[in-house]
C-alpha cells in the first residue's frame, strides 16, 4: 500500500523501518508526517511496484 498527503509519497512498509531503525537518515519532516499520517492512496498494483523501485533506488543512494 502507498500512503501520500499529495506532497509526500511513501510505501507502508517504511514505517516499520522507522520504528526498527530509528537512525536511518530520513528527512525529519518525513518521519515525523509518516509516522502520524493514516490515510492511503488507492493505486494499481503496477503504479505501486513502479512507485516503490524508484522509491528503493533513491532511497539506497
Amino acid at each position: 500500500m502507498i500512503y501520500t498527503d499529495g506532497i509526500w509519497l511513501w510505501p507502508q512498509y517504511i514505517i516499520e523501518y522507522i520504528k526498527k531503525y530509528p537512525h536511518i537518515k530520513l528527512n525529519p519532516e518525513l518521519v515525523k508526517h509518516v509516522l502520524s499520517y493514516k490515510r492511503a492512496l488507492h493505486i494499481t498494483e503496477e503504479e505501486s511496484l513502479k512507485i516503490e523501485q524508484n522509491f528503493l533506488q533513491e532511497f539506497w543512494k
